[in-house]
């Protein structure tokens, strides 16, 4: 099993890379011919998700969502768009193949030859991208893909090893790919569906179950992420090994708490939004630096995508744009660029926000996570769960901040939702003490360089994020609450370790080995560190995991989704698995199930039709449900067992909410549901199996006639209470 789940990770992986880079690289190569592998993947990444999302955007409206159509759409609309952007090139580029196939045909030119050339020119071509690539840094590259492997072990381990949901929000995005595949767009309401169109996508076109992409897709695009991350750290540094160095740092030490990072693990439209936040930088950067207006337009798309996935991310960048308004003000006025940057702006906002107007012209009411946004903003819980009563809540104490409260509450705050400890706010500190040296010294030489304005404005956007993180602390509004601001921050620490080498190799401008104390001072850190953290064990600690549903429930679930026919079985279990089961089979909620059994009277029917009906049993139910765990709590191994006397215990009506018995009556279900499947397996041994069974949940599979389907409704609950055993 954890080999298949390997081969499912590498499968989306190459799906993924091929789509977004492949469509990408199609659409945009006559802007990146020539230019380095930082400019060319961000571009191709922007240029892939951008088109990905609004075709099927267009596709999801005009409800034509067919694989055979999307097959053939997605490469010809790449290809007809890279004609209209290109065509010189791309008339004299089918020119030639045309000629080439008209001598082929003639006999002239000979299928062999041709066979031969073909892979040359293939070997060819990755051989010119690896060597610009990796020329003079093969000893980086190679410390690169250990802090890359290092970090694919850390995201992927919670779907390798746990299977299940790595969030609570994962179960709520993949439901919405489902129906995006199923050709249902906004089910929930209108949202920003960019992540949950890519997801359809790769689904739909190479036929892999959504469940999969769901599953892999958080796994694939973190690796990107801190991908990114440290190309974004190489183009602000001209050392070579300051970027690599921060990077492993930040990968290995365990400086952050758990939050600044267990997310990355997960399918969540916020951190597949964070894969444009550094396109926006940098296409920035180049923009305000080179004012070429391909770099607008990147810069642009990027922007908008933000903005199609996830607001929060929208809500980062703006910060991003305040320190840029800051630092670059002179050069923006003089260089007459206020305008363009402001259009661009403006029609970037407006390409996001037509797909979302166009769904609610359709009727489609706003999704409730906007209205979750603005309880966050105006510090209204109220508004999010709908409490419109008076509560009578009195007006907050104002609270006298002395000097010594206000250093207690940001070390609280900073602790809590950032660094493991205090002292590690020096990583910010002491790079911000450099960049203002810096800054200082060439003010004095009259000298502003491009790299300075860069350095200095990532400054003033470290410190707008660290002062929005430390409001909820001084019971001011916010606009991102703490925890997710400290991802963000967390995200900057790579450029923030190695700003000070950059700045010594700044200062000794008029030494000639400048370069070689510099770039050994960086390994000599890192060595130092990952001595230090060796002896001391002070390793990342693995992402904590959610338990909202057992590695075996899931494993279970993919097993028949894979090798049961469609629409021909039903699985009987908590609500965990009603997503899993969309465009494949159906989901019968246990508690209705056992809710319709729970006055049984003589001559009562139950009957599911479908060919096989898998129920779930945990035989250690997780009653501590949506808790978070570390991956080594003997809570998780140590849960109570179902019992008779819980399968006797009334339920009860006391939720309104359905969740909320399975977050606390869950014992009592699955020990009545065990009782259950014991007392009609007495009746019907053959037809009921054990399907899957760990040390923590059981399946049973029923195979039954669907023109004589099996009557459920069994009295069970005299069945337990005659055995007195279960």
């Amino acid at each position: 099993m954890y080999s298949t789940r390997v081969l499912e990770l590498v499968q989306i992986f190459i799906l993924y890379t091929v789509f977004v880079y492949g469509l990408g690289e199609v659409i945009i190569r006559p802007i990146t011919r020539g230019k380095g592998i930082v400019y060319r993947i961000c571009a191709d990444l922007v240029a892939g998700n951008f088109y990905i999302i609004y075709m099927m955007f267009l596709l999801a409206y005009v409800k034509c969502l067919y694989q055979p159509l999307m097959i053939f759409l997605f490469p010809a609309g790449a290809c007809l768009i890279r004609f209209l952007i290109d065509q010189t090139r791309m008339r004299e580029y089918w020119k030639q193949k045309y000629h080439r196939l008209c001598r082929l045909l003639r006999g002239e030119y000979g299928g062999r030859l041709l066979g031969k050339r073909i892979p040359k020119n293939l070997v060819q071509k990755i051989r010119k991208f690896t060597g610009s690539l990796c020329r003079g840094r093969i000893a980086e590259g190679i410390l690169l893909l250990i802090a890359l492997g290092i970090n694919a072990y850390y995201f992927s381990y919670q779907a390798l090893n746990f299977v299940s949901y790595a969030a609570p929000d994962v179960e709520i995005h993949m439901n919405w790919i489902q129906s995006l595949v199923g050709g249902e767009l906004f089910p929930s309401g209108v949202y920003p569906f960019g992540m949950h169109c890519v997801g359809a996508a790769i689904s739909l076109v190479f036929g892999v179950s959504a469940v999969t992409v769901g599953r892999m897709l958080g796994v694939v695009t973190s690796f990107y992420i801190m991908l990114l991350c440290y190309l974004f750290v190489r183009s602000l540094c001209r050392l070579k090994f300051a970027p690599i160095a921060g990077f492993m740092i930040f990968t290995i030490a365990n400086l952050t708490v758990d939050s600044t990072y267990m997310r990355y693990s997960a399918m969540i439209s916020q951190e597949y939004a964070m894969l444009f936040l550094v396109p926006v930088m940098f296409f920035l950067y180049r923009y305000l630096n080179h004012k070429r207006k391909q770099d607008l337009v990147l810069f642009g798309m990027s922007f908008s995508l933000t903005i199609a996935v996830h607001f929060y991310v929208t809500a980062i960048a703006c910060f991003f744009f305040l320190a840029i308004a800051v630092v670059y003000l002179y050069r923006i006025i003089k260089r007459k660029m206020l305008v363009p940057i402001l259009l661009c702006g403006i029609i970037s906002v407006l390409a996001a926000v037509f797909p979302l107007v166009i769904g609610l012209c359709m009727g489609y009411p706003l999704e409730q996570s906007f209205t979750y946004g603005a309880s966050v903003i105006l510090d209204d819980p109220d508004m999010y769960t709908g409490d419109t009563e008076d509560t009578g809540q009195e007006e907050k104490e104002k609270t006298d901040y002395t000097p010594q409260l206000v250093k207690e509450k940001t070390i609280e705050q900073l602790e809590t939702y950032l660094f493991k400890d205090i002292r590690y706010l020096w990583i910010c500190v002491i790079p911000c003490m450099f960049i203002l040296l810096n800054c200082f010294l060439r003010l004095a030489a009259g000298c502003m360089t491009d790299r300075t304005l860069e350095y200095l404005s990532q400054m003033l956007y470290l410190l707008l994020l660290l002062t929005e993180f430390l409001l909820e602390a001084f019971d001011l509004p916010v606009i991102i609450e703490p925890k997710r601001m400290g991802i963000f921050i967390a995200y900057m620490l790579p450029f923030l370790m190695a700003v000070p080498f950059e700045m010594l190799y700044m200062l000794l401008h008029r030494r000639r080995v400048r370069s070689v104390l510099c770039n050994a001072a960086a390994l000599g850190c890192l060595g130092i560190a990952g001595l230090s953290i060796g002896v001391n064990g002070t390793w990342k600690e693995l992402p904590t995991v959610y338990y909202f549903q057992t590695s075996g429930a899931m494993k279970a679930a993919c097993d028949i989704i894979r090798h049961y026919d469609k629409d021909s079985w039903t699985i009987v279990s908590p609500v965990n698995e009603t997503t899993l089961t969309y465009n494949s089979g159906y989901h019968y909620e246990m508690l209705d199930f056992l809710t319709a059994l729970e006055h049984y009277k003589r001559g009562d029917t139950l009957y599911i039709p479908t060919k096989y009906v898998f129920f779930y049993v945990e035989k250690m139910p997780i009653t501590l449900y949506g808790w978070s765990f570390s991956v080594d709590d003997e809570r998780l191994k140590k849960r109570q067992s179902i019992s008779r006397e819980a399968a006797l215990r009334e339920i009860g009506n006391a939720y309104s909410d359905p969740d909320d018995y399975y977050k606390y009556k869950r014992m009592e279900l699955m020990s009545r549901m065990n009782a259950w499947v014991l007392s009609y397996r007495k009746a019907f041994p053959d037809e009921m199996q054990v399907f899957y069974e760990d040390d923590e949940i059981v399946v049973y599979r029923l195979k039954q006639n669907t023109y004589a389907l099996n009557n459920l409704a069994i009295d069970y609950r005299k069945d337990l209470q005659n055995d007195g055993g279960m």
